[in-house]
Parts: C-alpha cells; sequence; structure tokens
C-alpha cells in the first residue's frame, strides 16, 4: 500500500526556510551582484541535486515497502488456501505469517542460486577439459616437431658422414694416381736405362765384328766387307721399342716400329702385335698413368719407326721413321 505524502515531507524539509515564508514588513530585496548571483544558482543546482537523490531515495524505499507488502500478501494468501494445524492463539500471527513467506522466498532464492552454482560449475568442469584438449593438442604438436627436428639431424649427420667418406675416397684415390704415375715414371726410366744399354752393347758387338773381320784373298776380303757393312746397317738403327697406354674401359693402345697409332684392342698382347712388337717385355699401363714403355727384342729396321725416349702420350714426342741412311 501506498503512503501518500511522503515526498512532499521530504521537499519541505530539505527546501531553506526563506523559501517557505516571507516575513511581513520585510525590506525591498536589493539588487545581486553578478558573483552573488552566479553563487546563488550554485547553491540553486546543488539543492536540486540533493533534492532529486532525497526524492529517488525515497521512492526506491516505498518500493521496497511495496515489495513487503506484496510479498507479506501472498503469504497470508497462501496461508487462507493451506491452513496450518490449530495452535492457540497468540499475539503476533503476522509475523509467522511474514517468516513462512520469507522462508518460502528463500527456499526460491536457494533454488535458483543452487541453478546457477551448477551451471557454474558445469561450464568451469567443461572449460577444464577443453583446456586439458588443448594442452594435449600442443604436446603432441611439440612431440612432433621434437620428432621431425630428430630426424633432421640424423640426416644431416648421415649426409656429413657420406660427404667424409667421399672426401676420403677421393683422397685415397689421388694418392693411388700419384703412387701410380711415380710408377710409371720409374719404369719408364728403367726402360729408358735398359735402351741405353742396348744401344751400347749392340755397338760393342758392331765394333768386335768389325775389327775381327779379316779376309784371306782381296776378293773374299771384298765381299767379307760387304757383308759386314751389311750386317753394320742391319742393327745400325738401333733396338725396336713400343709404347702402350691404358683406357679406364679395359683396352690398350700401342705404338711401335710398324704403327705409330692404332686403335684400342682389349688384349694388349695384340695390341703389341698389330704395333710390330710381339711379345714385347715391358710393365702393363695403368689407368691415368701415362704410357708404358716395351722392349720389342729385335733391332729396328728400314721403313720401320723408332719410338721416342719419353712418354709420348706425355708430351716426349713422336715417333720417326727410319731409312737407310739414318
Amino acid at each position: 500500500m501506498r503512503r501518500p505524502g511522503i515526498s512532499l515531507l521530504v521537499l519541505a524539509a530539505l527546501l531553506p526556510a526563506p523559501l517557505l515564508a516571507e516575513p511581513a514588513g520585510s525590506p525591498a530585496p536589493r539588487q545581486l551582484t553578478e558573483a552573488e548571483q552566479a553563487r546563488l544558482k550554485q547553491s540553486i543546482g546543488k539543492d536540486k541535486a540533493l533534492l532529486q537523490q532525497a526524492v529517488t531515495a525515497a521512492e526506491a524505499r516505498q518500493r521496497e515497502i511495496e515489495r513487503i507488502d506484496a510479498e507479506a500478501a501472498a503469504a497470508a494468501a497462501y496461508v487462507a488456501v493451506e491452513p496450518e494445524p490449530e495452535v492457540p492463539a497468540q499475539s503476533g500471527g503476522g509475523a509467522a505469517a511474514i517468516l513462512n513467506a520469507f522462508t518460502t522466498t528463500f527456499a526460491s532464492e536457494h533454488q535458483k542460486n543452487m541453478a546457477i552454482v551448477n551451471q557454474g560449475n558445469a561450464d568451469v568442469a567443461l572449460a577444464r577439459q577443453r583446456l586439458h584438449e588443448q594442452q594435449e593438442r600442443e604436446r603432441r604438436q611439440r612431440e612432433q616437431a621434437e620428432a621431425r627436428q630428430r630426424e633432421q639431424q640424423r640426416q644431416q649427420q648421415e649426409a656429413a658422414a657420406r660427404h667424409a667418406a667421399s672426401s676420403q675416397s677421393e683422397a685415397q684415390a689421388e694418392a693411388q694416381r700419384q703412387q701410380q704415375q711415380r710408377d710409371a715414371q720409374l719404369r719408364d726410366a728403367k726402360l729408358r736405362e735398359q735402351a741405353m744399354a742396348e744401344r751400347q752393347r749392340l755397338a760393342a758387338q758392331q765394333a768386335q765384328a768389325g775389327s775381327q773381320a779379316s779376309p784371306p784373298l782381296s776378293r773374299s776380303a771384298g765381299s767379307s766387307g760387304s757383308a759386314t757393312a751389311a750386317a753394320g746397317a742391319a742393327t745400325a738403327h738401333g733396338p725396336a721399342r713400343a709404347w702402350c697406354q691404358a683406357s679406364k674401359s679395359g683396352s690398350y693402345q700401342c705404338m711401335g716400329p710398324t704403327q705409330k697409332m692404332l686403335s684400342w684392342e682389349k688384349s694388349l698382347a695384340y695390341a703389341l702385335e698389330l704395333a710390330g712388337c710381339k711379345g714385347g717385355q715391358g710393365y702393363t699401363p695403368t689407368v691415368d698413368g701415362g704410357g708404358s714403355g716395351f722392349n720389342c727384342g729385335r733391332s729396328l729396321r728400314s721403313g720401320e719407326y723408332r719410338m721416342p725416349e719419353y712418354d709420348p702420350y706425355r708430351g716426349g714426342g713422336a715417333p720417326q721413321k727410319v731409312t737407310s741412311g739414318s
């Protein structure tokens, strides 16, 4: 139930006394200055604000009183519909009704609050579950990233090991090639020494054969001298030699007394035979090791090719054809 007149009482209590009544016989008001007018306006504004706050508070209290009256009426109606067991009449029956209404309202509010709490707990549980799922996804992603990183490191280590092995193999191949080159140079030097010794031996034989020849008659002496000259001409061209080289495919190429350059052959012996140095004595040439010299075991003949002293495959010179006067 609304209680009239409360706003007017509050308004009357807040208004200053000069505004409520003007005493009789007061002198005429004087003219206010601008500063006084400003202060008055400011004071009036403050009073209006305070008045508005008081009115708002009074209306709020009025609404609260009305709500309490409505709850009391509802509680009384509920008691009238569902009467409680008769009890001795006591004073304060209205208080029991109010307590009953309060209990009912409290139970309803408690139920609402519990529903809110339960919903909050459900939301918290759902949030925790989602957080756990997110953490699990992040853990799996970290494990996958770490596995990829370990795989990359393993591949890098394998690549480094392969590179080191390849470098070591290249170094070994280079050392082997240099060793083969040194061996070939030693063989060439040995063959040159053998060729020089052979030439010296043949020259000594020729000198000895010339000094021992003594024709008994003038005619026979003439024929013997011509035979000695022919023999000297036959051995004066020096020993027959050949040079051969090897390819990576396992074939051989030789130059010798009868040919300056031949095609590649699968057999070293056959290549020497085609070059006019059948059964030549020497070392088998190696791949990328240059040429290898061979002694054919006979003397050069007129019209054949004299081999250079040094490896012709390494710039040692070119074969020279032998003539009757050379």
